[in-house]
């Protein structure tokens, strides 16, 4: 039998198409998160302006800023297919530190570790970006590589869902980053997506309580896929919520459920955030020494704000604590803590 022909690029084509690539990057990386940021800013604004001429233009403003970032997404998708090791060169050159909220800079987080903030690629384009089945399990990095789970996303400022934000960066790590490795389906429905959980619970989310959803969370992060992501995950985590009437109220209305989310969970019940993604069964007991020895697991315990010790979430991951969008160091086996594995 002849032997099938290997096609093979140029060393030399593929060096320069690498160096325009890495260009690209550059020059669209600021434009995503700035396009991002007015999306969000616009999306404010739109709340607070009656109806009218004025108030539909913003509103395809919006449709538009948000085409846009999805179209750059796909773009991004298709290079690192091609070029998996594209941007990272130029993007290391300016990796910068997006900050965390002050009041928490304590000392109970044991001055946490610097990392990277690289802005790696989102990946295809609207209403794929959620039901994409491609690289089924593929997790988030663990080091300082673009699309490391650290700084990938992080929580907002001044929120106390710290909870839900934990459990989503552990469920990610466990079953892959993408709502379709952590849902059992994610179906484009109507005017958004019907999601069957693990649990065999299916919700609906409209776009608009998406939309919703991302300004109320405020998440940000130097991976827009994963936020993107992130901000599904939640605003799901927030229809669960709903349809439950979490805290006695949430049944309201999709704005009231996203409140309840927000406003932090009883000591003790950290687990709350992975029944809300459909992880019920998934959920074990362990020990803060178990987390620290590299168990995969959520932590609760106190940390100092403002001169007060208050209960916090966070995410465990290779014996790391997430401390807003940093790898910290080991949770502490020295106080009074609550830790919860996934299995």
């Amino acid at each position: 039998m002849r032997p099938r022909a290997v096609s093979v690029a140029p060393a030399a084509e593929v060096v320069a198409v690498k160096q325009q690539l890495n260009e690209l990057f550059d020059a669209t990386g600021s434009k995503a998160q700035m396009a991002q940021r007015l999306s969000f800013s616009l999306k404010a604004l739109l709340e607070k302006v009656d109806s009218g001429t004025f108030k539909n233009d913003l509103h395809k403003l919006i449709q538009t800023l948000d085409v846009y970032i999805a179209s750059q997404a796909a773009v991004f998708q298709s290079i690192q297919h091609l070029f998996p090791d594209a941007g990272r060169e130029s993007l290391s050159s300016r990796s910068h530190d997006t900050g965390h909220p002050r009041a928490h800079n304590g000392p109970g987080l044991r001055h946490p570790r610097q990392v990277s903030h690289n802005t790696p690629t989102q990946r295809m384009s609207l209403d794929d970006l959620y039901t994409d089945r491609s690289n089924p399990g593929r997790r988030p990095g663990v080091g300082n590589e673009p699309g490391n789970i650290w700084s990938g996303f992080k929580q907002g400022p001044n929120k106390s869902n710290c909870t839900t934000v934990a459990a989503i960066k552990v469920a990610m790590m466990k079953f892959g980053q993408k709502p379709t490795d952590i849902y059992k389906q994610v179906i484009a429905a109507g005017d958004g997506w019907n999601i069957q959980m693990r649990d065999d619970r299916w919700y609906h989310l409209s776009k608009d309580e998406l939309a919703q959803a991302t300004y109320r969370s405020e998440f940000s992060g130097d991976n827009p896929a994963m936020v993107a992501d992130a901000n599904f995950l939640y605003a799901v985590s927030a229809k669960r919520a709903q349809v439950e009437n979490n805290d006695g109220y949430a049944a309201r209305g999709f704005e009231s459920a996203l409140y309840s989310i927000n406003d932090g969970e009883p000591f003790g019940h950290n687990y709350n955030g992975f029944v809300r993604l459909g992880l019920s069964a998934h959920i074990q007991k362990t020990t803060v020494e178990n987390l620290a020895r590299g168990q995969l697991g959520l932590v609760t315990h106190g940390v100092a704000v403002n001169g007060q010790m208050v209960g916090h979430s966070l995410a465990v991951i290779n014996g790391r604590e997430e401390v807003w969008g940093r790898q910290g160091g080991s949770p502490p086996t020295d106080i009074y803590a609550n830790a919860v594995t996934l299995v």
